[in-house]
């Protein structure tokens, strides 16, 4: 007798495909939902302060009074100042601030774009209202408190004086930005009256903020990076010594020390001190430049990375083609690449905080017209840059360059200063000068970087650097 089974094992298929659809439903509901979480948690706050959000843009000074901006002190810095019909934003230290502060006219920048909702919202807004009803008084947005410190970056900014570039000053355990400078500069107060000359002035560049955005080649500042890499790849390079001539070829092309300094015997402690370049191309070829790449993309080179400011990528172009004279100008911070001084700093800070890069950041709180303190910003750490043994290797030998190298016109009596110099080649006109630094050395405070275009050498820059390390000791808890 023959037995048939087509109506069980249609029923079994039925099955199998109710089963299927179910779980094709299940997941994308899921997937849905972890968008939506996400979204809700972290996305929506960046899209709402967007600067390309047209429903912030529906606030209008009349309807609310922004909150100020002040300094980690309590100095205002932006504030808003009613006349007979609207209220008038206003800035007290016109072109030293206007890089980080902004300007709310004309579109917004600075943390006035950032936080631009921040500034907009009403804490306890039904009193508000009601409070408004009954007496007049204006509806009032949260302020914010900045980590900047007013004294400070005036003496950076002033410290650019004559000069096209950047100061940035960090602490290194948090990530604080407690100044940064870009010169030239613009008025913020006058923005409505200077637009059409500032948005066409291609040669100053002046609405540039040239700390987060300006791209330059590092010079020999990129040495700390090189030095990184020998220190991982090349388990001789404490005790390696090399013969500098002043110059040296390499393949096709030839590198040259500074005024083709002939340095002689030199091992890598005093090769950073005195910036000997055919030194750094010798171990540049011995690491190679697929080492060289692994180091510095894990220090965020060709990455962005979280910060408070529009920001340029610095980049590296080294692979497993490159070629030897690509490797070699590479390895002194020449060739293709380039670094913003905001990254160097971020780079230096790690330095400093025993191989962890810190997320810089320059809102320290927001609060509201009683002072109360909401949204207290909290220190995060992005990426172990270092190992503790390079960041003692790398602190060490950087003491040397200004006690006994290239940056002793950032000495001050009594404070050991870990530091690199670069003098950055430049096609276009004189060599850019670049300093950066941490101190004190043995429990790190302070990291200031300084870069001076055209300055044809690194004096001014290690001037400055030195001014500001001295004004943090003296100003500062350490």
């Amino acid at each position: 007798m023959d037995i048939h089974h087509e109506p069980k094992n249609d029923a079994d298929s039925l099955k199998k495909r109710i089963r299927h659809v179910f779980w094709l439903y299940f997941v994308m509901f899921a997937c849905f939902s972890a968008y939506l979480i996400k979204f809700v948690a972290s996305d929506s706050r960046y899209i709402v302060e967007h600067t390309s959000n047209p429903r912030p843009r529906n606030f209008t000074d009349d309807d609310i009074r922004r909150g100020d901006i002040v300094d980690a002190n309590g100095e205002i810095l932006a504030v808003s100042v009613k006349d007979s019909e609207k209220y008038n934003r206003e800035y007290p230290f016109g072109e030293t601030f206007a890089h980080i502060v902004g300007f709310d006219t004309f579109g917004r920048s600075g943390a006035e774009s950032r936080y631009n909702l921040t500034l907009q919202t009403l804490d306890g807004e039904i009193m508000q209202r009601v409070n408004g009803v009954f007496s007049g008084a204006p509806l009032q947005g949260l302020g914010i408190a900045l980590t900047v410190d007013a004294g400070l970056q005036e003496m950076a900014f002033n410290g650019l004086s004559g000069y096209r570039g950047a100061a940035v000053v960090m602490e290194p355990s948090t990530g604080k930005i407690l100044a940064m400078a870009s010169a030239p500069s613009f008025d913020p107060n006058e923005i409505s009256s200077s637009w059409d000359s500032l948005v066409t002035d291609d040669e100053r560049s002046p609405l540039l903020n040239r700390a987060a955005q300006g791209l330059y080649p590092p010079g020999s500042i990129f040495k700390i990076v090189t030095s990184a890499a020998a220190f991982e790849f090349d388990p001789n390079i404490e005790s390696f010594s090399y013969n500098c001539e002043g110059s040296a070829v390499f393949g096709a092309k030839r590198i040259r020390c500074f005024n083709s300094t002939a340095h002689g015997d030199v091992d890598i402690a005093r090769a950073m001190a005195v910036s000997c370049n055919t030194f750094y191309s010798t171990i540049g070829v011995n690491i190679g430049a697929e080492n060289m790449r692994a180091v510095a993309e894990r220090l965020l080179f060709n990455a962005y990375y979280p910060a408070p400011f529009p920001l340029s990528r610095s980049s590296f172009a080294l692979d497993a083609d490159s070629e030897i004279s690509e490797i070699v100008e590479t390895s002194i911070g020449q060739g293709k690449t380039l670094i913003t001084p905001l990254h160097a700093a971020v780079i230096t800070s790690a330095v400093a905080n025993g191989g962890v890069m810190m997320e810089p950041y320059i809102v320290d709180h927001a609060f509201t017209k009683n002072g109360k303190i909401k949204d207290k910003r909290l220190p995060t750490a992005m990426a172990r840059a270092f190992t503790l043994e390079e960041t003692a290797f790398l602190t060490d030998i950087m003491i040397g360059v200004v006690e006994n190298g290239s940056g002793k016109g950032a000495a001050i009596d009594g404070v050991r200063i870990a530091a690199k110099t670069g003098t950055a080649e430049n096609s276009s006109g004189g060599d850019h000068g670049w300093f950066t630094a941490f101190a004190p050395a043995e429990k790190p405070c302070v990291v200031v970087t300084v870069i001076m275009e055209n300055a044809e050498n690194t004096a001014r820059a290690q001037a400055l650097a030195r001014d500001i390390i001295q004004y943090s000791l003296n100003n500062f808890d350490n």
